[in-house]
């Protein structure tokens, strides 16, 4: 079965497309550029414009950087951190959990060749739609955008003074962030 970190994760990610992504982009857009289930170095890719999403607990102090890439660009990108807390099962607020998300993903969309795109995503995760982990229920306690740019901290593969280390992983303070906290 899969592990809770990757459901938050994908809850995550869903609820980043149908929050803001979908919105600001269109959801055709949006679902080309999801990268996250295809291990691509970014969450989102449009353009120049990039996203990575951490989705945490309401209690963690830091996020994980899994890997260099998820971070380096030389183009500014945005950091978004969701907080959540999972509930119980009777909890709802019509997109608390992956199987809500990905209905109203599915509503947003009318072309068949997109809604393909976005089931074939989704099966890459290796979830069935019959998976417990579907159901699971979170609450968003917050979603804050941190604009990635010079002075950021972060450890890009140019920072590594050893080609024979392969790559870093590496947390992050949340609090110490605020500085790059966007609007």
């Amino acid at each position: 079965s899969i592990s809770s970190e990757v459901v938050q994760g994908l809850f995550g990610e869903l609820y980043f497309l149908n929050d803001f992504i979908t919105d600001k982009y269109g959801v055709s857009v949006g679902i080309s550029s999801w990268g996250g289930p295809e291990a691509t170095s970014k969450d989102f890719a449009i353009g120049a414009d990039w996203y990575e999403v951490k989705t945490i607990g309401v209690a963690a102090a830091c996020v994980k950087i899994s890997s260099l890439a998820q971070l380096s660009s030389d183009d500014p990108g945005v950091l978004a951190i969701l907080k959540v807390e999972r509930m119980p099962a009777e909890f709802t607020n019509g997109q608390s959990s992956i199987a809500e998300l990905i209905s109203c993903i599915l509503e947003k969309i009318d072309d068949e060749s997109i809604q393909s795109l976005f089931l074939s995503k989704i099966a890459l995760y290796g979830i069935s739609v019959t998976d417990e982990s579907f159901a699971t229920k979170f609450d968003i306690k917050s979603l804050k955008k941190y604009s990635v740019k010079p002075g950021f901290p972060r450890i890009t593969l140019n920072e590594v003074p050893f080609p024979e280390i392969n790559d870093v992983s590496y947390e992050i303070s949340v609090a110490a962030i605020n500085p790059f906290l966007e609007d």
